[in-house]
């Protein structure tokens, strides 16, 4: 990250600390048009995104971080529990599974992203059982 982004970053950071969400969306949607390659700028924008009851706003945002880095836990993650959020539940369980494979062992979690991975883990075999039970 750059000088210009980092400073970006750390205002919209602040903004969502504050809970002045409509500033961090503005600084990142700044920060993103003139750093585009920046992985952390679209995550934040996408959590921001999210937070505003933006859905289709932290999609794009996460197709503009997997562009970056398709095999990113974060947003693969994110964008699981977008689609459960949202009530897609087969495209969620199809993408915690994708998500999972990244996934780092638990014990490199932080606790809120243990919870999102166990979620992950039970929307995941449901379908998978559930298939199986079709079969």
């Amino acid at each position: 990250m750059n000088d210009e982004a980092t400073r970006a970053n750390q205002a919209a950071l602040q903004a969502m600390a504050a809970g002045n969400m409509p500033a961090a969306r503005a600084a990142l949607e700044g920060a993103v048009a003139r750093h585009r390659g920046d992985l952390r700028l679209w995550l934040n924008l996408a959590v921001v995104r999210r937070q505003l009851r933006d859905p289709e706003g932290s999609f794009q945002a996460l197709r503009e971080a997997l562009a970056i880095d398709n095999r990113n836990f974060p947003a693969l993650l994110m964008q699981a529990a977008l689609l459960d959020r949202l009530g897609r539940p087969r495209e969620a369980a199809t993408a915690y599974g994708i998500a999972l494979v990244q996934a780092p062992p638990d014990d490199e979690l932080d606790a809120p992203t243990r919870l999102a991975v166990a979620r992950a883990r039970e929307v995941h075999a449901e379908h998978v059982g559930a298939l199986g039970r079709h079969v």
